[in-house]
């Protein structure tokens, strides 16, 4: 079995925010395990054990979340200060952030005095490290709900017929528009509340029905503002030299694509193939989920470790996944063809 290990550190300058995510084999006992939070001169801020159960269990790893809600005395993180991982009396990892420096154990937990801490990344107010010891830790930005997805209730393509977003599952086989048949690799869904000040601003946006041309698409689709969609108009060569392009939904907003603020409540979904694809919705083509800066960092802590856990190599390089299906068209030049 493999050891456990951190899988996510997140400071947010509050510390009813912060969290420690770990990640360990299914089935693992977890009771010796140990959580200690130092602050920067090495004394013990909290001593925690996983006394809970896992978040999730995916691909094989049970997923423990130390937060302001877990049964424990967890009180936060101190950003110039170390985190560790103590199985019974090993100490798996002593870590800390880089900008804080090294932190020296002042001997009041299970760290023994004097143990030095080991920088793994820079991660400010609002930011999260994301990985693991082997391959390292990246940082990540706070997550929002922006992500490019689905409304739940939308139809997709299938080798079935049409169904609706949220019933689908890893390997059921979507219809692409380049390379046939593709099994969904990952799905994730995400509830927003609209009415809240800070999450107004990704309130879907309407495609009403024909807005491309007859049955693109055939009903109205609602899809979120970093949703891009396939643009296929004469423009598009006179422009930008392709016959297709994507635009973000946020970028054609005008007279005759607005968001729907009427709505307090949204369920956004987003599925995920081996590669960038276009899928067909009521007759709409439009993106997968691309993980790319802006997708990474509007995922959840669970979804991300879920994603990552079958894509563990996004973890350090998210470049590694490829191109976007199609030229991904700037802000400015979504305004000049919606225009």
């Amino acid at each position: 079995m493999a050891a456990p290990f951190i899988s996510e550190i997140k400071y947010t300058g509050g510390g009813n925010q912060d969290f420690i995510e770990i990640m360990v084999d299914v089935g693992t006992p977890v009771s010796a395990l140990t959580i200690e939070v130092y602050n920067s001169n090495g004394s013990l801020r909290s001593s925690s054990v996983l006394n809970f159960a896992p978040s999730a269990t995916v691909d094989g790893k049970d997923i423990y979340v130390l937060n302001s809600n877990s049964p424990t005395n967890f009180n936060g993180l101190n950003r110039f200060g170390a985190i560790a991982l103590i199985d019974g009396t090993t100490v798996l990892q002593f870590n800390s952030f880089t900008e804080g420096g090294t932190v020296t154990a002042g001997g009041a937990g299970l760290v023994p005095v004097n143990t030095v801490s080991d920088g793994i990344g820079t991660a400010g107010s609002g930011s999260s490290l994301s990985g693991n010891p082997t391959d390292g830790y990246v940082t990540t930005t706070s997550p929002t709900p922006g992500m490019p997805c689905f409304v739940a209730g939308t139809l997709i393509d299938t080798v079935s017929g049409p169904r609706k977003i949220e019933t689908l599952q890893p390997g059921d086989l979507v219809i692409t528009e380049d390379n046939g048949l593709q099994p969904v690799r990952w799905i994730g869904c995400r509830d927003v509340a609209l009415q809240e000040p800070e999450f107004a601003r990704f309130a879907p946006v309407r495609i009403r029905a024909h807005q491309f041309g007859p049955g693109c698409p055939e009903v109205d689709v609602c899809l979120s503002p970093g949703h891009r969609v396939l643009m296929q108009e004469y423009k598009c060569n006179l422009m930008f030299g392709q016959s297709q392009v994507l635009a973000a939904t946020r970028f054609l907003l005008g007279d005759q694509i607005r968001q729907d603020h009427e709505l307090t409540h949204v369920t956004y979904c987003h599925l995920m193939f081996d590669q960038h694809e276009i899928v067909r919705t009521h007759g709409l083509l439009s993106e997968s989920f691309f993980p790319g800066d802006e997708g990474l960092n509007a995922v959840t802590c669970e979804s991300r470790a879920e994603m990552f856990s079958i894509f563990p190599e996004l973890r350090s390089n998210a470049g590694c996944y490829g191109p976007t299906a199609r030229l991904d068209l700037k802000q400015y030049e979504g305004r000049f063809l919606a225009a």
